[in-house]
C-alpha cells in the first residue's frame, strides 16, 4: 500500500501538475510505467486485507492518470465506499476524476460533489466535496469561453454559490460535529481559500485562526 501510494505521487512527479499540452513527450512513458507499477501494489494490496478501502481510493487517482475511463473510475470508487461509505479520500479523488479535465464533466462532478455532500453526516469531512467542486470550475473558466476571466472574478460573488459553500461548512468545519483529524488541515484550508475568493474576511479570519501555521500549498 505504501509503495503503491508512492508509486502515484512518483508519477505525478515525474509528469507534473500542468495540462497535457504542457507535458514533455519523453515524459508521458515514465508517467504511465510507474502508475502501471503503482496500480498493480494497489491491487496487491487489496487483494492482502479485503477491508481496506484505502488501496481502492487510491487507485482512482492511477486510473485517472491512465484514462481507464469513467467506469473504471467509479467502480473503483464503488470498491472503497462499499468498504467505508465516507472515505474522505475516495470522495475528493472523484472530484478530480469526474472534472472535465479528466474527461468528465462540469456536470458530472457537481452531481457528484451534491449528491455525496447531501448524503454525509453532519461533521463529516466529505463535505469539502463542494468547495473543491467550485473551486475546479473556477479554474477552469478561463477554458470554458473568451470572457472566462472575467467571469472568473465574479464566481464566487454569485449568491447561489456562496450560500452552497456556507452551507457544506456549515455541515463540516463549521459544525460543533465535526471532528478532528488527519484531513483537517486540508479542509479549513480549502474553506478559507473559498471564503477569502467570497471576499467573506470575518469567515476567513474565523478558520485561518483555527489553522494556525498549517497553511497548505494547496488550494492556495
Amino acid at each position: 500500500l505504501f509503495r503503491g501510494q508512492h508509486g502515484v505521487f512518483w508519477a505525478w512527479q515525474a509528469r507534473g501538475s500542468g495540462r497535457a499540452s504542457t507535458v514533455a513527450q519523453d515524459t508521458w512513458p515514465v508517467f504511465y510505467a510507474r502508475l502501471v507499477d503503482a496500480d498493480r501494489d494497489l491491487a496487491r494490496a487489496a487483494a492482502m486485507d479485503d477491508e481496506d478501502p484505502t488501496p481502492h481510493a487510491r487507485s482512482i487517482q492511477a486510473a485517472l492518470g491512465l484514462d481507464l475511463g469513467q467506469t473504471e473510475k467509479h467502480k473503483r470508487f464503488g470498491e472503497a465506499a462499499r468498504r467505508f461509505r465516507w472515505h474522505r479520500s475516495a470522495h475528493t479523488i472523484m472530484i478530480q476524476a469526474t472534472a472535465a479535465k479528466w474527461s468528465g464533466s462540469n456536470q458530472e462532478m457537481f452531481e457528484f460533489a451534491r449528491g455525496s455532500s447531501a448524503e454525509a453526516p453532519e461533521g463529516s469531512g466529505v463535505h469539502v466535496v463542494v468547495p473543491l467542486a467550485h473551486l475546479e470550475k473556477w479554474l477552469n473558466l478561463p477554458r470554458e469561453s473568451g470572457d472566462g476571466e472575467a467571469r472568473q472574478v465574479q464566481y464566487f460573488r454569485d449568491g447561489q454559490v456562496r450560500a452552497e459553500i456556507w452551507r457544506a461548512a456549515d455541515r463540516s468545519v463549521r459544525s460543533p460535529r465535526y471532528q478532528p483529524d488527519q484531513y483537517t488541515p486540508s479542509d479549513r484550508n480549502i474553506f478559507t481559500m473559498c471564503f477569502f475568493l467570497m471576499q467573506d474576511y470575518q469567515a476567513q479570519l474565523e478558520q485561518m485562526r483555527l489553522i494556525g501555521p498549517l497553511i497548505e500549498a494547496s488550494p492556495w
